[in-house]
């Protein structure tokens, strides 16, 4: 589960050309930094220059340097604490452009934060998590169906309930079931089956952690008819049944 501590937006991140950040230790949480403006950031002593729209996401403990790079330098910033690893990249700068809107994200996040709405920070936070890994750097990615490959990656994590098949995915980007299925892998790492069994999983531990919902109707919530079904893939996916897993956190 993700609980963040602390959250700053463009709005109140603003610093002159002397900004500059060196702390050798790092947090002893998760950063994760949205970068609107050029800046040097060093990573492992070595001297890099990030464009705007850029993000990182420190681990805990790492060492953070970073400064303003010939103007001003704004950011947006969360500190997080997670008992599990988070799906993209650590300590490496990762470029987003525009195809992700992780200010929009932001706004949200920081408005769900301060009416302590934690539980929709949690899923506000693995769902850009969800749409960044897209843009990591996989080659197959950077096609004609970019666009669309995030949008329906986004509707899945955002309604996992749905009746989802390879031919209704297929449908929805206009392509053959087998094209789908390696543009999907070659985009996120993982086959279309597999990540909608992701989205459920990942939907069901939020509720088992956040809600007071019996086992059998989160498995109906997740989109399983069958919470035998449901009760496997969860064991197969975190090593324990739903039962025991919310008594972890209980």
């Amino acid at each position: 589960m993700y609980s963040i501590r602390r959250i700053g937006t463009a709005d109140n991140a603003k610093h002159d050309v002397n900004f500059s950040i060196d702390r050798p230790r790092g947090y002893d949480c998760y950063l994760l930094l949205f970068v609107k403006t050029k800046a040097v950031f060093y990573l492992d002593g070595v001297e890099n220059i990030c464009k705007p729209n850029t993000l990182i996401l420190y681990n805990i403990g790492t060492s953070h340097r970073y400064k303003a790079f010939g103007g001003e330098y704004v950011n947006e910033w969360l500190q997080f604490d997670s008992d599990e690893l988070p799906p993209i990249p650590l300590d490496e700068l990762i470029y987003v452009g525009n195809v992700v809107d992780i200010s929009g994200y932001f706004r949200l996040i920081y408005d769900a934060f301060y009416r302590r709405n934690y539980r929709v920070c949690a899923l506000l936070l693995r769902a850009v998590f969800a749409e960044i890994s897209a843009v990591c750097g996989r080659p197959a990615y950077r096609s004609q169906y970019s666009s669309e490959l995030i949008e329906l990656r986004k509707a899945l994590y955002d309604h996992p309930e749905r009746k989802w098949s390879i031919r209704s995915m297929s449908e929805q980007l206009h392509v053959s079931e087998p094209y789908l299925q390696e543009l999907y892998k070659g985009a996120f790492g993982v086959t279309c089956g597999a990540d909608v069994i992701n989205a459920r999983i990942e939907f069901a531990k939020t509720l088992i952690e956040e809600t007071d919902l019996n086992i059998t109707e989160i498995s109906g919530q997740c989109g399983y008819e069958s919470i035998i079904h449901f009760s496997r893939q969860f064991k197969k996916m975190t090593g324990v049944s739903p039962s025991a897993y919310r008594k972890r956190y209980r």
